[in-house]
């Protein structure tokens, strides 16, 4: 799938650049493809380790620090923002556009989890992840309400 969209640019680049949006939009697409293939060894790899309470506290604990990420990347891009800068701008907008692929997973481990240590740090990463979404989408209101 990757070799033939890399073909497909190479064929005719003065329409990838006429329609960089819907190539862009294109890309995405393709990307959550390949994650949810990616989704289905890793649904049944946690599914027969979700008894190893070694390799769940770790795998837990792994998923909180990413999930924390996302308030982090959101402080970020609000000091960016009203310091006029776009230094860490690119990396910080690619997590929160993540979003769903991270909260895919954690429901996915939170499901499949058994031990309730595990599920009890899996579900305030969830919660992590939500709630730093609604105030990421409260803030595109606020903002978009100000400038206009």
């Amino acid at each position: 799938m990757i070799y033939s969209r890399y073909l497909q640019y190479q064929k005719d680049p003065a329409d990838a650049v006429a329609s960089g949006g819907m190539y862009a939009f294109g890309d995405m697409i393709l990307g959550f493809a390949i994650f949810l293939l990616f989704l289905i060894p890793t649904a049944v790899l946690l599914f027969m380790l979700r008894n190893d309470e070694r390799f769940l506290d770790l795998y837990t604990r792994i998923l909180l620090i990413v999930s924390l990420t996302a308030p982090l990347s959101l402080a970020i891009i609000g000091v960016d923002s009203l310091l006029k800068t776009e230094f860490l701008s690119g990396p910080t907008v690619t997590r929160l556009f993540l979003f769903p692929c991270v909260l895919i997973v954690m429901i996915l481990s939170l499901l499949i989890a058994k031990p309730k240590a595990a599920k009890k740090l899996l579900l305030w990463g969830v919660m992590t992840e939500l709630c730093t979404s609604m105030l990421a989408v409260a803030t595109l209101f606020f903002r978009s309400g100000k400038a206009g």
